[in-house]
C-alpha cells in the first residue's frame, strides 16, 4: 500500500526514471559471450547504471546444454550474468518467466516447489529473488514474493495492474 508520505520519493523516482537514457539491444543473443560484449560496449560508451536481461531463457550457452543438460546450463548462466555484474561494477536484473501452466495451478505444493526449482540456482549466486505470481482467474491482481533480499526485508507485497503498469 503506498501512503501519502511515499508520494515524493515516487514523484522523484518517476522523474528520474523519465530522464534516465535507456538503451534497448532489441535482439536476442545467441550466447552469453554475446551479451557479455553488448553489455561492455554499452557501459563503455554510455555509461550504463543498470542491466537488465528480460529473458534468461534466450541466452544460451550451447555447451554447457549439451554437455550437461538444462539445469547446469542455467547455473553457468547465473554465474556468468553474476560475474558480468561484478566486472561492470553495475547491478544486474535478470529475469526468467515460469510456466503459466503452474502459475495458475491449484496446487500450492506444484507452484512451491517451482519456486524452489527456479530459485535454487538464484538462491546461490543472486542477491535477490522475487517471484511475480497471479492469482488464479484475477487479471488485475498478483503478488511480488520476495524471497531472498541480501539488502532488506523478505515478504510479499500485492499488486495490482492497471493497463500495462502495477
Amino acid at each position: 500500500m503506498v501512503r501519502r508520505n511515499d508520494f515524493p520519493q515516487l514523484t522523484a523516482a518517476s522523474k528520474e526514471l523519465a530522464e534516465a537514457q535507456i538503451f534497448f539491444h532489441d535482439a536476442p543473443f545467441r550466447s552469453i559471450a554475446e551479451l557479455e560484449a553488448a553489455a561492455e560496449q554499452t557501459k563503455r560508451e554510455h555509461d550504463i547504471r543498470l542491466l537488465i536481461v528480460d529473458d534468461v531463457q534466450l541466452v544460451t550457452n550451447k555447451t554447457a546444454r549439451e554437455k550437461h543438460g538444462p539445469f547446469v546450463e542455467v547455473k553457468f548462466l547465473a554465474l556468468r550474468l553474476k560475474r558480468i555484474a561484478v566486472e561492470l561494477d553495475r547491478p544486474l536484473l535478470a529475469l526468467c518467466p515460469l510456466d503459466r501452466n503452474i502459475q495458475y495451478s491449484d496446487d500450492d505444493l506444484v507452484a512451491q516447489a517451482t519456486r524452489e526449482a527456479v530459485g535454487a540456482v538464484g538462491w546461490r549466486f543472486a542477491d535477490m529473488v522475487c517471484f511475480l505470481e497471479r492469482a488464479s482467474g484475477d487479471e488485475t491482481g498478483a503478488q511480488l514474493i520476495i524471497a531472498k533480499n541480501h539488502s532488506g526485508p523478505t515478504g510479499t507485497v500485492k499488486v495490482r495492474f492497471k493497463g500495462r503498469t502495477a
